[in-house]
Protein backbone atom coordinates (compact mmCIF):
# COMPACT_ATOMS: atom_id res chain seq x y z
CA UNK A 1 0.00 0.00 0.00
CA UNK A 2 1.18 3.56 -0.91
CA UNK A 3 2.07 5.67 1.38
CA UNK A 4 0.51 9.37 0.89
CA UNK A 5 1.80 12.45 3.45
CA UNK A 6 -0.11 14.97 4.42
CA UNK A 7 -0.98 18.22 3.30
CA UNK A 8 1.17 20.13 6.57
CA UNK A 9 4.13 17.19 5.68
CA UNK A 10 4.10 18.21 2.07
CA UNK A 11 4.37 22.10 3.36
CA UNK A 12 6.96 21.20 5.40
CA UNK A 13 9.07 19.34 2.87
CA UNK A 14 8.50 22.20 0.49
CA UNK A 15 9.34 24.62 2.69
CA UNK A 16 12.56 23.21 4.09
CA UNK A 17 13.65 22.58 0.36
CA UNK A 18 12.98 26.55 -0.59
CA UNK A 19 14.75 27.25 1.88
CA UNK A 20 17.96 25.47 1.26
CA UNK A 21 18.19 26.52 -2.57
CA UNK A 22 17.41 30.05 -1.48
CA UNK A 23 20.88 29.78 0.21
CA UNK A 24 22.48 28.06 -2.70
CA UNK A 25 20.92 30.58 -5.24
CA UNK A 26 21.75 33.93 -3.11
CA UNK A 27 25.52 32.28 -2.97
CA UNK A 28 25.66 31.15 -6.84
CA UNK A 29 24.16 35.00 -8.03
CA UNK A 30 26.03 37.07 -5.57
CA UNK A 31 29.46 35.29 -6.78
CA UNK A 32 28.62 35.29 -10.34
CA UNK A 33 31.82 36.80 -12.35
CA UNK A 34 29.78 38.99 -14.72
CA UNK A 35 26.51 39.45 -16.05
CA UNK A 36 23.24 37.74 -15.77
CA UNK A 37 20.93 37.21 -18.54
CA UNK A 38 17.25 36.66 -17.14
CA UNK A 39 14.02 35.52 -18.67
CA UNK A 40 10.68 35.80 -17.27
CA UNK A 41 7.19 34.20 -18.81
CA UNK A 42 3.92 34.32 -16.99
CA UNK A 43 0.71 33.19 -17.99
CA UNK A 44 -2.61 32.07 -16.05
CA UNK A 45 -4.02 28.68 -16.08
CA UNK A 46 -7.56 27.70 -17.73
CA UNK A 47 -9.05 27.69 -13.61
CA UNK A 48 -7.24 31.52 -13.55
CA UNK A 49 -4.13 30.93 -11.66
CA UNK A 50 -1.63 33.07 -12.16
CA UNK A 51 2.20 31.65 -12.50
CA UNK A 52 5.89 33.37 -13.14
CA UNK A 53 8.61 31.15 -14.80
CA UNK A 54 11.92 32.97 -14.17
CA UNK A 55 15.47 31.50 -16.11
CA UNK A 56 18.59 32.96 -15.45
CA UNK A 57 21.81 32.53 -17.59
CA UNK A 58 25.84 33.27 -17.19
CA UNK A 59 28.60 32.03 -18.19
CA UNK A 60 31.59 31.07 -15.68
CA UNK A 61 35.70 32.79 -15.67
CA UNK A 62 36.12 29.61 -18.06
CA UNK A 63 33.58 31.03 -20.77
CA UNK A 64 31.28 27.90 -19.75
CA UNK A 65 27.34 28.08 -19.61
CA UNK A 66 25.73 27.65 -16.52
CA UNK A 67 23.13 25.16 -16.51
CA UNK A 68 19.13 27.18 -15.96
CA UNK A 69 18.91 28.96 -12.76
Amino acid sequence: MAFIPSADTVKTDILKLYKTHQSNMQDLLQNTPGKISFAIDAWTSPNIIGFLGITGHFIDVDWNRTPDI
